[in-house]
This record gives structure tokens, C-alpha cells and sequence, in this order.
């Protein structure tokens, strides 16, 4: 047992669409010493509402549910408890996103930071007229070994990245956090 780290996820909302939003998720494994095996981590949620997934890229829904009442464009997921998984690094460049595609694996912190996230990207939408979306509820991170325990999810302060070689700084709409 490592007791000196955790594992967080982060939801940034970085871009509004005509029913929901674009969202970067990234795990982040914290522990010192205790890395995330094979078979991977898995990451679960339910919706507050009656959203969907568009799509993905980085990872994958396991099941895409029932979306029989979408006729037009069918969504990726349709489950209101999806379950997300990592894809594996040998993935297509289509279905890439930056620092993807680990297969589950993370590293610890304190031994490989480079390798100790993961991040995917998903469109969420039928928001029904919600400008502002919803926090995912009731996260779940499964992953090999004991003692991962989720807390709840917590709107904060919003994600500044740079931009333009550093000269720019980008801030997210939204941002939620599980520790």
C-alpha cells in the first residue's frame, strides 16, 4: 500500500456545442510507488440528467447502450452509467488524443511522471437546453489492487493552460474534480 499519493480526475470543459460540450478527462496517478497495472484502469460515472456521448477519442465506452430514440446521428454511448476504457498505444492516429492511449497503465508519480496520466477527450450532449451541463455523479476509477476509494466530485477552478509557444494563456469553461 502506498498511503503517501492518490489518483484524481479531472473533467475540463473546454468548448460548447449546439446541445452539450467537448470535454478532456485525465487520470492522474499521484501514489509514489504504486503503479496501475494490467489490466488498466477503468473509469465509470452516471449521468445527472439524460446525456449521451457523441464520441470519443483516447478511449472508449464499453457498451453503447440503447439510443434507438436518436434516428439521424447515433451516439457513441447512450448508457446512463458508461463505463470508459483507455485504448491501447498501437491505436489509430484517428483515434488518438494527446496523451492517450496507455492501455490502462499508469505509472507512479514519483518513478515516471511523463507515463503517470492519461487523458481522452469526449463530445456530451443532450443536454436539453442546459447552457452549463452537469457534473457527472458517482465516479468510480476501478483498477488492479486494493484500496481505491472515490471521493466526490467537486467544481473548482478552472484548468490555464498556455498557448502560442507560452506568450497566451487558455483557460477551460468548466472544471470538475474527483479525488
Amino acid at each position: 500500500m502506498d498511503p503517501n499519493g492518490n489518483i484524481t480526475v479531472t473533467f475540463d470543459i473546454y468548448k460548447w456545442t449546439t446541445d452539450g460540450y467537448m470535454a478532456r478527462v485525465t487520470i492522474q496517478n499521484y501514489h509514489q510507488y504504486r503503479h496501475v497495472e494490467k489490466p488498466g484502469w477503468k473509469l465509470g460515472w452516471t449521468w445527472a440528467r439524460d446525456e449521451v456521448i457523441w464520441s470519443t477519442s483516447g478511449a472508449f465506452a464499453t457498451q453503447q447502450g440503447n439510443c434507438s430514440s436518436f434516428k439521424f446521428q447515433i451516439p457513441h454511448s447512450c448508457k446512463k452509467d458508461p463505463m470508459i476504457l483507455d485504448l491501447i498505444p498501437e491505436a489509430s492516429p484517428e483515434n488518438r488524443s494527446e496523451d492517450c492511449c496507455r492501455g490502462g497503465l499508469l505509472s507512479a508519480w514519483a518513478i515516471d511522471p511523463s507515463k503517470s496520466f492519461s487523458s481522452f477527450e469526449i463530445q456530451v450532449g443532450n443536454l436539453e437546453g442546459n447552457s452549463t451541463g452537469y457534473a457527472p455523479l458517482n465516479l468510480t476509477l476501478m483498477a488492479p489492487g486494493p484500496g481505491y476509494t472515490c471521493g466526490p466530485v467537486v467544481d473548482t477552478d478552472p484548468t490555464v493552460s498556455s498557448d502560442i509557444g507560452g506568450r497566451r494563456e487558455v483557460q477551460v469553461f468548466s472544471k470538475y474534480y474527483l479525488l
